[in-house]
């Protein structure tokens, strides 16, 4: 199985009293969270790894499914491009309405 590791560690770690988590809490925390153990420390590797989830979180979870994201790999870039600036778009619209106190 996996490492143990206490509630008191766990607490060190998000109130930052303790800042450099020994190999063996990382193993465990990467294991627990199915990240690889660079999730924990490379700043890159952290940033693709969430870009892997919340991909596979819309596939998952949405509308969006698999041919809908074959279809955007197939566009050209200026599509993707296009369809990345409507997103965004989208998402500040929502969050603006958001902060108006409105549906979004």
């Amino acid at each position: 199985m996996g490492e143990d590791l206490s509630s008191t560690t766990i607490w060190k770690l998000r109130t930052g009293r303790s800042d450099n988590p020994q190999l063996k809490t990382l193993k465990a925390l990467s294991t627990f969270f199915g990240v690889p153990i660079g999730y924990f420390g490379d700043d890159d590797e952290a940033e693709a790894t969430a870009d892997r989830v919340a991909a596979s979180s819309l596939v998952g979870e949405s509308g969006l499914n698999r041919e809908a994201l074959r279809a955007l790999v197939e566009l050209s870039d200026g599509g993707r491009q296009l369809v990345a600036d409507f997103i965004i778009s989208a998402a500040r619209l929502e969050q603006g309405r958001r902060k108006d106190g409105g549906d979004a």
